[in-house]
């Protein structure tokens, strides 16, 4: 009998402690001890494992094998170096979108608005930045200039007066206008690289000369770049739906 009665006491704790489960408009739903309700989801309805790019090359390839087995999907240009691939909106699943696959290019590596050292800021320039007569012009002025001599008085907010040296003894003073058009790699390497205006500085630190460029177009840049991903991928996926 105290057996029985043990067991008894056993399937009502069961029965208490047992998830509850509601039906409320086609969907089920577990009811917590608090009352709370957590839907219960289908099969389908499980978010799928997102696939991760980081060229738009892999990922066109993937739009034109695997996803061609997915119906209405469309591509997101999210930002300049994000773009996503969605599913449709589903009603049986709260209008959720899937996001199936995503291409996230590299972020530029130069650490704009900071001083650096000379030799930090040329390596920067060399290795980030496409290679155009601007920045050969960076490279040139910047192997000539002699530390000692920045001239901090001659700067009117546009320009700096720098001395260079221009001989064995003969040194010479150059302008550095403002603002200068560059195009660092900030975008997926497929496109072509956006240009934008930099403010190039001198100034004088402990350990010698520093150097610091600043952007100066508010990041209008970001919207040239997701521009040209989004024209890559209508030329390479036509008929696709592409928003950007």
């Amino acid at each position: 009998m105290i057996k029985d009665a043990l067991q008894h006491l056993e399937d009502r704790f069961r029965e208490a402690n047992r998830p509850q489960t509601v039906e409320i408009d086609d969907r089920r739903y577990f009811r917590a001890k608090d009352g709370s309700l957590a839907v219960v989801k289908r099969p389908e309805e499980h978010r799928p494992d997102v696939l991760n790019f980081s060229t738009l090359t892999a990922l066109v390839a993937f739009m034109e094998g695997e996803a061609k087995g997915f119906n209405d999907l469309a591509l997101l240009v999210r930002e300049h170096s994000k773009v996503l691939v969605l599913g449709p909106l589903d009603p049986k699943n709260f209008n959720i979108r899937f996001i199936y696959a995503m291409a996230e290019g590299p972020d530029c590596g130069f650490p704009f608005g900071r001083y650096l050292d000379l030799e930090s800021f040329i390596i920067g320039i060399q290795a980030q930045f496409i290679r155009t007569e601007r920045v050969d012009a960076i490279l040139g002025l910047l192997a000539s200039v002699v530390d000692e001599n920045v001239k901090e008085n001659a700067d009117d907010g546009f320009s700096q007066s720098i001395r260079i040296r221009t001989g064995i003894t003969l040194k010479a003073e150059v302008k550095v206008e403002n603002p200068i058009s560059l195009a660092p790699y900030r975008t997926f390497r497929e496109v072509q690289q956006p240009e934008s205006n930099f403010i190039i500085r001198f100034r004088k630190s402990g350990d010698g000369l520093c150097v610091g460029l600043f952007e100066a177009d508010g990041g209008a840049w970001k919207n040239e770049a997701a521009a040209r991903v989004r024209q890559f991928l209508v030329d390479k996926l036509p008929g696709q739906v592409i928003y950007a």
